[in-house]
């Protein structure tokens, strides 16, 4: 079997031919990623998927020496290759002396050595610590593996190799095991990391006084180039410089990326093509000229391919400088391979170039197909060539200058269209909102960071190991430019519908759309386009149908307690497609981690929820009512009920703050109708009592667990009971008013399982089949206690927690509960 890498001697593209070698690296890496794929969905299977190796190796070899066509064969092998090489990057058993065994509540003395040193968060240290030792007042172990340490406060002077001492727990990485989560625990298995420590500076200690290492060259490069970049004046100029010229993200702020999202720019911070081009198209110019200067070289036509030649040296030197991400890789790769074929005089397949660029890093680090980076980058470059096939080649009838400009802006155009569909479902998918203003932002910012910023930006560090002051006044006036074009972003993102949100799309509708897109790239001469078509446009026509029934024609009232950590949020779904929120989760600071933004919105969105009309807060604790921030703000809710109750936190202003921006409609909670309709189920309030609502002032927190709002939604026979935080006292008032409203057979556990609630005379009361306990992993509250677990226990009740079984869905046609966990 012959395989072409770069060169062709067919026509550039065929749609139309039966041979999958026709470009044999792409059914290569489609196979390869598919083996990848899988083994990170279902690690665990590398002995059964060697021994399946090796009988298909034997197959293959003794077809070829029949000469039998086993044209399958080496996908499958590559298939095999794939599982075999991501099974190593998720273990499933570690060696006994593993970090992974010991992330458990109890403390440890840790003793090991920094690896590396993240970049600052919030004010806080972060670096990764190779552990050696763990410490208790019994034993002293050794141990192997990873973890991450965040520091707060002022701490000593930490650099890799410092070895440090310090005593805390170590908390394994819990995903939030919600329908359309992100798995964070794979990502940071992915990172070799397999816990999370927490410390304040002045208890970490250092042990010994080790040097600092010598600093590489590239180091060292890194560290002047950063240097000069921060002479800029302007902190969010020097961040988004620092991210285009050395690939340094970290410190662009939340509310900058959310603009260069907004206006589909975001593409602009990665190095990619852009950067890797423009390196090369100087290096290039200035080496062409300085040889053809040479009489000897321009007499034997050695300048282009020597100019090539010398090229090659720093367009490495800069992809290693800016960090290597997928983006620069691949752009790495597809130039290298270029430039080869353009040495030895050979045209080059451009789809062949990014297989090559694919296979070999998927290769080299497996777990790069699962990244944002590495899908968005492939995905927007294969659309591109793919949709300008179809104009390539056209020639003008007018060779002079305006057509031959208007001709560019044309292809412009069309690939900012092309890369922009080619990732549509992706960004849809990721980030939950598409930009309308994107090929207006593209055509201005572009052009400017293309051949203003970053050339100028680029040309600075080549001059900055010569002349550092020459560097400093390049990298002015590209800061100045980079100004101008943040100054547009910021123009462009305050229109309204600058982006809109969006649903989650399911893996069937981004098969489909691909599907559809490839129709639309076809030639109209591929006698499979039209059968496509008709194929994607009834599983579509399926899948429409089956979401609305999900989402607005269903019968059954539907429940999902989501995984919150500690905290509290659950979805209720109405007969006919109403939707209520109680209560939102959250920690204590939004700043750190904004529940509603990450766990609660992504969850709404995969189930195709875009309002919610109905948001209750149960009482003003953080993890209850910090959520519901970012809701408010997101979902444009109808209604909102509330006691009224208010707290002196910052949190509480926040949330207050949203609640005003909305317009939600707040009523008075003493004027609230406390037995409602919605979609045929019956929603009572049944605590506090409606006197509670004159009284706005603050309170302690039992006060807040025990004026917290109790709903029960009923259902022909089938009943559920939300009593939020409330604790003993709380429940004997409800046991004097409304005993007799009190039985649910399924009820929500009372202040996440604390031994204060739960009493036996409410237990008794309410009588639950079911009961659903919201509460984090190993949390700090010990909650949920195991006294309380045992009364549900002798009330036979069916017990679920969050923190085990991850989101708890419920629902009923009204006759019985139906049950279904992650």
């Amino acid at each position: 079997m012959e395989i072409r890498i770069g060169f062709r001697e067919t026509p550039d593209f065929q749609f139309d031919t039966p041979d999958i070698y026709n470009r044999p690296l792409i059914p290569m890496v489609a196979a390869l990623a598919t083996g990848i794929f899988v083994g990170g969905s279902w690690p665990g299977h590398f002995l059964e998927a060697m021994g399946v190796g090796i009988f298909l190796s034997a197959l293959l070899l003794c077809k070829g020496c029949r000469n039998h066509s086993a044209a399958l064969s080496p996908l499958i092998l590559l298939a095999l290759l794939g599982y075999i090489l991501m099974s190593p990057w998720l273990p499933v058993d570690f060696p006994e002396n593993h970090i992974s065994h010991y992330t458990i509540s109890q403390r440890w003395r840790i003793e090991g050595t920094v690896v590396e040193v993240l970049p600052d968060r919030h004010g806080r240290r972060r670096l990764i610590l190779r552990v050696s030792h763990l410490q208790d007042k019994h034993q002293t172990l050794t141990v192997t593996g990873c973890i991450r340490v965040t520091v707060a406060g002022d701490a000593p002077e930490i650099f890799p190799g410092t070895r440090l001492s310090f005593r805390c727990r170590i908390k394994a990485f819990r995903n939030f095991n919600n329908p359309g989560g992100f798995d964070y625990q794979r990502h940071m298995t992915f990172q070799r990391v397999f816990g999370s420590a927490f410390v304040r500076g002045e208890r970490l200690g250092v042990v010994g006084s080790e040097s600092p290492p010598v600093p590489s060259l590239i180091s060292r490069y890194r560290s002047q180039a950063r240097t000069v970049i921060e002479t800029l004046s302007d902190i969010p100029t020097q961040a988004v410089m620092k991210a285009l010229l050395i690939g340094e993200r970290q410190a662009i702020p939340p509310d900058l990326r959310q603009i260069f999202n907004r206006c589909g720019v975001g593409h602009l911070l990665a190095i990619s093509g852009l950067h890797i081009g423009i390196v090369g198209g100087l290096v290039f110019w200035l080496c062409h000229q300085g040889l053809n200067r040479f009489s000897f070289i321009l007499e034997r036509g050695w300048g282009r391919r020597g100019a090539t030649a010398l090229a090659i040296g720093p367009i490495v030197a800069y992809a290693i400088l800016s960090g290597l991400s997928p983006a620069t890789q691949r752009a790495l790769i597809m130039v290298l391979a270029f430039l080869v074929t353009y040495f030895i005089h050979k045209d080059g397949d451009t789809l062949n170039f990014l297989a090559l660029a694919a296979l070999l890093m998927l290769i080299w680090h497996p777990p790069a197909l699962f990244s944002i980076s590495f899908q968005m980058s492939f995905g927007a470059v294969f659309w591109i060539v793919l949709g300008l096939k179809s104009i390539e080649n056209q020639a003008t009838s007018r060779p002079d200058w305006p057509s031959r400009m208007w001709n560019r802006i044309k292809t412009f155009v069309r690939v900012t269209l092309w890369a922009t569909a080619g990732t549509l479902p992706l960004v849809m998918y990721y980030f939950q909102q598409i930009s309308l203003i994107g090929l207006i932002a593209n055509c201005l910012l572009v052009p400017l960071m293309g051949f203003f910023v970053l050339p100028l930006g680029i040309l600075s560090l080549l001059v900055m190991p010569v002349n550092t002051y020459l560097a400093e006044a390049g990298i002015q006036l590209a800061g100045w430019g980079l100004a101008q074009a943040l100054w547009i972003m910021q123009t462009l993102a305050a229109f309204d519908g600058a982006a809109i949100p969006t649903v989650v799309p399911s893996v069937i509708e981004i098969l489909c759309y691909y599907a559809l897109l490839g129709v639309v790239a076809m030639p109209k001469r591929v006698p499979l386009r039209r059968r496509v078509f008709l194929i994607v446009l009834m599983v579509l026509v399926v899948d429409g149908l089956y979401w609305g029934h999900a989402r607005f024609w269903h019968r059954d009232l539907r429940v999902t307690i989501m995984d919150v950590g500690q905290g509290s949020a659950a979805l209720v779904e109405f007969p006919g497609g109403g939707t209520m929120l109680i209560d939102g989760g959250g920690y204590t600071n939004n700043q750190f981690f904004d529940m509603g933004e990450r766990v609660i919105a992504p969850f709404l969105r995969s189930r195709k929820i875009m309002q919610i009309d109905t948001l209750v807060l149960s009482h003003p604790s953080s993890d209850h009512m910090n959520g519901l921030v970012y809701i408010l703000g997101h979902f444009h809710p109808k209604r909102l009920l509330w006691t009224g109750a208010r707290a002196s936190t910052d949190s509480f202003r926040s949330f207050l703050e949203a609640v005003l921006r909305s317009g939600v409609n707040v009523p008075k909670f003493f004027k609230l109708d406390r037995n409602l309709i919605i979609g045929g189920v019956a929603m009572d309030i049944l605590h506090p009592p409606a006197t509670v609502g004159k009284k706005n002032h603050p309170s302690s927190g039992d006060a807040y667990n025990n004026h917290s709002l109790v709903v029960k939604l009923t259902m022909g026979a089938c009943s559920i009971l939300f009593p939020g935080d409330i604790e003993a006292s709380a429940e004997a008032e409800l046991l004097e008013c409304c005993r007799a409203a009190l039985p649910s057979r399924v009820l929500v556990a009372p202040h996440h399982g604390s031994q204060t609630s739960s009493s036996i005379g409410f237990l008794s009361a309410v009588q639950p089949e079911i009961v659903v306990i919201s509460a984090g992993w190993q949390n700090r509250f010990g909650f949920p206690h195991t006294s309380v677990i045992e009364r549900y226990k002798r009330l036979a009740a069916r017990i679920y927690r969050t923190d085990h079984n991850g989101a708890v869905g419920l629902r009923t046609d009204g006759q019985r509960w139906k049950v279904k966990t992650r």
